[in-house]
């Protein structure tokens, strides 16, 4: 099913209980009756005001940032406990991704894409369509590059992101300024939501700074931090500049993430499956064996491990013992890479492996794999 006709289907639905006009509607409340009902667990019905919600109050003042917000929060969190509230989500997205495919794209579309995205934890796809506008409609990336931005970086688009960002005291200026309106607005008595324009400030510099220094305009850079120091003495602002140059460190997870990889390559090894051993490998994977083979590129590497395990059927392990990030997209893993054989008749070896991991949009991939034998130690 496809998603408009799914989209269409789930809005048609929501609207047998909306006798108001959307005019009339108290919004706030709509969001606040979609909460209540999953907290009861009527799913379904909680689905359909947030159909609602979403659809109704695109137009509706001061709803905007609710919309495209918390109310994507309150979706998720209800996807969680009833997946197909989580369907009708990605199909909201998915219909406006089919609208920029077909040429129809605009800057509110590409807003709600990257709120939704980081919603549902999938920014790749963010950054994807953000590539595609700049491709085929540049004044339309200039307009969505400060939503896009967040996402270019995590991804270390750099360059990309340095494009658009001619003058980074300009840049700097729009921080300011959006922390400035954020304490102008906030309530009195609200301390909290100060200190949230404060680290989103804080957060909001040091981006900058770190797209400066991965595009080689390092005195730029000094000067953002500078200059961002007079408008809030911070921490984060003063190590800007050298946190940048050492790098964003490996995110929380990263070690695990890269681990699961390693055991994946394991049991897709055991099940010969040509398919789940390419999946994991870069491109341009190469595999150095114990005999001196050197195995390059997918065609290699696949015709090379099956016929290994043809020949030698033993049973394959790998204990990681060490995992190092040499950057923040690049890990080397390090492992006893053991051939249980003996109950097959043959002999059990035991080696050295050291993998190469490279991260990219899809994940962590192995880039190349070296496999030792010990030799036996020179006589005395």
């Amino acid at each position: 099913m496809g998603s408009a006709y799914f989209l269409a289907v789930l809005i048609g639905s929501s609207c047998s209980w909306a006798t108001a006009s959307a005019d009339e509607t108290d919004f706030q409340q709509v969001l606040s009756e979609a909460r209540s009902l999953a907290g009861q667990g009527k799913y379904e019905e909680a689905l359909q005001k947030h159909l609602w919600f979403h659809e109704n109050s695109k137009s509706a003042p001061g709803m905007g940032g609710v919309r495209l917000s918390f109310a994507l929060s309150y979706w998720v969190e209800l996807g969680e406990k009833y997946p197909k509230a989580r369907e009708a989500l990605v199909a909201v997205r998915d219909d406006d991704l089919k609208a920029f495919e077909g040429g129809r794209g605009t800057f509110q579309l590409f807003h709600e894409v990257a709120s939704i995205d980081r919603y549902l934890d999938d920014r790749p796809r963010t950054v994807s369509l953000f590539k595609a506008i700049r491709k085929e409609k540049p004044e339309l990336a200039s307009t969505c590059y400060l939503i896009a931005e967040e996402d270019l970086a995590s991804a270390r688009e750099y360059a990309i992101c340095g494009e658009f960002i001619a003058d980074a005291t300009d840049r700097l200026d729009q921080i300011a300024n959006n922390r400035a309106m954020q304490a102008k607005f906030a309530p009195e008595g609200q301390p909290l939501l100060g200190k949230m324009a404060d680290q989103a400030f804080v957060k909001g510099v040091r981006r900058l700074v770190e797209i400066l220094v991965g595009v080689g305009r390092k005195p730029e850079a000094e000067e953002v931090r500078a200059r961002g120091l007079a408008v809030l003495d911070a921490p984060g602002i003063r190590s800007a500049v050298e946190d940048a140059i050492r790098g964003p460190k490996p995110e929380d997870g990263e070690e695990s993430a890269v681990r699961q990889v390693v055991e994946r390559y394991v049991q897709a090894r055991e099940a010969k499956d040509p398919k789940a051993i390419e999946a994991l490998f870069t491109p341009d994977a190469d595999q150095l064996v114990s005999d001196g083979v050197w195995r390059k590129g997918h065609e290699e590497l696949v015709r090379g491990m099956l016929e290994s395990s043809r020949k030698n059927p033993a049973r394959r392990t790998i204990a990681v013992e060490s995992v190092r990030f040499l950057a923040p997209d690049v890990a080397l893993v390090d492992g006893r890479y053991k051939q249980e054989a003996a109950q097959t008749g043959g002999l059990d070896r035991e080696m050295w492996t050291s993998i190469a991991l490279k991260r990219s949009l899809d994940g962590w991939k192995i880039a190349a794999i070296r496999n030792m034998l010990p030799s036996a130690p020179p006589p005395r």
